[in-house]
């Protein structure tokens, strides 16, 4: 990659001798799954609290950048780099769609359902009766299909945010087109490479296009929010905006696991972006191209940073961040509910943060890790476990 420092191993053991090359089996990136989770939560904790316009004080602030999409960012980046690493390692194209499979939608289901229970129990203004009887309340069901978001009936609780139950799940969408798209882009590698003898400039293209196909998304929103008839049950700007939002980190990510043992990522790129990031307006295309280069070189800097490693482990071993982002948003509605908004969004990110990690934690020893256990068993290959 062109924004990449080659580096030997000697070098960086000597000059950088907190960095490490990415050949390590070890890394941190359990850490960075949690990491990203909370950042999203505490990011949705001002986003559904309309008192506070949305706007947290730290990372809007300084870095112009929505904590929430950091978070993001950071998840499809990291997913990028370890789904690419699913595909090489894995025998056959019907095993790796069903790790995919086995890892996203048992757990989605089981809180679909969870939802659903729990909205018509407590979140429906006393009319218990009427919303489990209403053929409209059952649309909320097609949530764990990740695309559709029925609207929901008047007697549901209402306000900012509340036009979904789990506004988090969008994400699930980009990231499934994301998985499938990694046998496509990587046969074109294969074919540049027989035909060319050099598959690195097929690549950059890729990426190039990519990146300034989304900066026009991004700063013409007519584009970006057009909604054709033969794609409206989808919404046809989901396909347009978020795919090349979300595609642009999930692609860098996975082009440095195919070029991982060339390059080597020191942190100063992410520092330098500091300092640029004050400066350009939030809500543009340049704010979130320089954010995603940042965000780069500090998710792999973090990854393969050694004196993590001895808690890299726990996170590894306990991945509650798929249940901390699927549980996270509709706790949140809950809190929100119960205390008729009136709470601090730091008090409502701290309560929502500790009740999300139940969850979080009886889906990963419950129904995840049991199910991905149970695919291992029948068929034993590497498995990456990503969000």
């Amino acid at each position: 990659m062109l924004t990449a420092v080659f580096l030997s191993n000697a070098t960086l053991d000597y000059i950088i001798p907190y960095f490490w090359l990415l050949m390590n089996k070890e890394n941190n990136f359990g850490l960075l799954r949690h990491f990203a989770a909370i950042l999203v939560i505490y990011a949705h904790s001002y986003d559904l609290l309309s008192f506070s316009n949305g706007k947290e004080p730290f990372f809007q602030s300084i870095f112009h950048v929505h904590a929430g999409t950091i978070g993001v960012v950071i998840f499809f980046i990291i997913s990028g780099y370890l789904i690419t690493g699913s595909w090489n390692n894995t025998s056959s194209s019907v095993l790796f769609v069903k790790k995919r499979v086995a890892r996203i939608f048992p757990a989605l289901f089981i809180n679909t359902i969870l939802v659903f229970i729990w909205t018509g129990f407590a979140l429906t203004k006393g009319e218990i009766s009427r919303y489990f009887t209403d053929l409209e309340a059952y649309k909320i069901l097609s949530y764990s299909t990740i695309f559709n978001y029925p609207s929901l009936p008047d007697y549901i609780i209402q306000g900012n945010f509340f036009h979904s139950l789990n506004g988090s799940l969008w994400t699930l969408r980009m990231e499934v087109l994301a998985y499938f798209s990694i046998p496509i882009v990587f046969l074109g590698g294969i074919i540049s490479k027989k035909l060319f003898k050099d598959e690195l400039a097929y690549y950059i293209i890729i990426m190039s296009a990519l990146a300034a196909s989304y900066y026009y998304a991004a700063t013409h929103t007519t584009f970006y929010y057009i909604n054709m008839p033969p794609f409206s049950w989808v919404g046809f700007y989901v396909i347009v905006g978020w795919v090349l939002e979300l595609f642009w980190p999930f692609y860098l990510g996975a082009l440095f696991y195919h070029f991982k043992n060339r390059y080597a990522i020191p942190l100063w790129p992410s520092l330098l972006a500091v300092p640029v990031l004050a400066f350009v307006p939030m809500n543009t295309g340049g704010i979130y191209l320089v954010s995603g280069f940042a965000l780069f070189f500090f998710t792999f800097w973090v990854a393969y940073f050694k004196p993590l490693f001895k808690y890299a482990t726990w996170f590894e071993k306990r991945d509650y961040s798929y249940g901390l982002y699927i549980y996270a948003f509709p706790v949140q509605q809950s809190v929100i509910y119960f205390t008729d908004g009136d709470i601090h969004p730091f008090v409502l990110f701290l309560i929502s943060t500790g009740i999300t990690a139940v969850f979080a934690a009886l889906s990963w020893h419950f129904v995840e890790k049991p199910v991905m256990d149970l695919l291992k068993k029948k068929k034993p290959t590497v498995s990456v476990a990503s969000n």
